[in-house]
């Protein structure tokens, strides 16, 4: 089975409490999500001076399987010198949560945190 992925990603940045928002929209694969990573760091607005970055998923299908965890966890990994200096709050509908607080526990090394809510991620990132 081929799944075709199509999305967008929404940027907001909030200079003064230095969190991006990033409002995902469509379908995405993990591959998808990676992608998306990858074209934020290159064009620099993830950094290093941010304090917290808040993915949103809730206006999106979420194709990407716990099989694929590792995947992002890898990805991370290899970029720790970017993400080691800032909170992500991934905020996803049911059952995504589920996926991801397993992967939090697996991976405690990284500041990533799942929510049901948008304003919970947002809480979580600016302390």
């Amino acid at each position: 089975m081929i799944t075709m992925s199509t999305y967008t990603v929404n940027h907001i940045l909030d200079e003064k409490k230095r969190i991006l928002v990033r409002e995902f929209a469509g379908s995405v694969i993990m591959e998808d999500v990676i992608d998306a990573w990858k074209q934020d760091i290159s064009s620099g607005i993830v950094n290093t001076q941010l304090k917290g970055v808040v993915t949103d998923f809730t206006n999106c299908k979420n194709n990407a399987t716990m099989s694929e965890l590792s995947q992002i966890s890898d990805f991370y990994k290899s970029h720790f010198d970017i993400f080691r200096h800032f909170k992500h709050g991934v905020v996803l509908d049911s059952p995504g949560v589920a996926i991801l607080l397993m992967f939090e526990n697996n991976y405690a090394d990284i500041k990533h945190k799942a929510f049901c809510t948008n304003e919970a991620a947002m809480e979580w990132v600016s302390h």
